[in-house]
């Protein structure tokens, strides 16, 4: 089934700012809102959105002389670059996908081509410098799958999913905020098309659809959600 969604993110969450606006961005501030390692399609129909839990516009800027904040995989491989001078709204999103395979029709702000393994832990950091992940770079968020190890876990990782099917990863949410509790076992909810979301034995009722396909231009987000 074809899905409008997403409409104007690109346009109305993201845009480019003079360097000398950047501010400050703390870990927790910028969140890995939804994500997933393969979807409908095939093991490529992948996507993560980045989020600002604040009530602030933020800008990116990257602690180093690197392109912007990286978002990689545990196996070392940068997946996409959020560009210095990006400003992600407040309560916004940034999306990016693996145009390899990317199966839902939206626009999106950055893409990758090459497949994030299943089973592979994903962070947020203030870098795109790979030789700085783990060192140099602060991580500013982290989201562990299957055996993740620092500095791509927070708390106890989620397991892998690797049947094909329309699913997501998403943070739950908490008084109309995305939370961050630094325990993503604790804070996600795998969400599927058949109206049931699970976070591992515990099961409640869900969306009919994965949370991206109800991400528009009404943001910020309401805590119906």
């Amino acid at each position: 089934m074809k899905q409008q969604i997403l409409g104007g993110v690109c346009a109305i969450f993201v845009a480019l700012v003079p360097q000398e606006a950047l501010a400050v961005i703390a870990p927790g501030d910028l969140v890995i809102r939804e994500f997933r390692l393969r979807g409908a399609s095939s093991a490529t129909d992948e996507y993560v959105v980045i989020h600002n839990r604040t009530a602030s516009d933020i800008t990116v800027a990257a602690s180093d002389a690197s392109s912007g904040f990286g978002v990689a995989s545990s196996n070392g491989t940068l997946a996409f670059t959020i560009p210095n001078g990006t400003v992600i709204k407040a309560h916004g999103h940034f999306l990016a996908v693996n145009t390899s395979g990317f199966s839902l029709e939206v626009p999106y702000n950055a893409a990758w081509t090459a497949d994030l393994t299943d089973g592979l832990g994903l962070a947020l950091f203030d870098s795109a410098n790979l030789s700085a992940f783990g060192s140099t770079a602060t991580t500013i968020d982290a989201v562990g799958v299957g055996s993740s190890s620092s500095p791509y876990v927070e708390g106890t990782a989620l397991p892998s999913i690797t049947s094909a099917g329309e699913y997501a990863w998403v943070r739950k949410m908490t008084t109309g905020t995305v939370q961050d509790t630094n325990a993503k076992a604790a804070t996600s909810s795998w969400f599927r098309p058949t109206g049931v979301s699970t976070t591992r034995s515990r099961r409640s009722s869900a969306p009919r659809h994965p949370p991206i396909a109800r991400i528009r231009t009404s943001f910020p987000e309401s805590p119906s959600r």
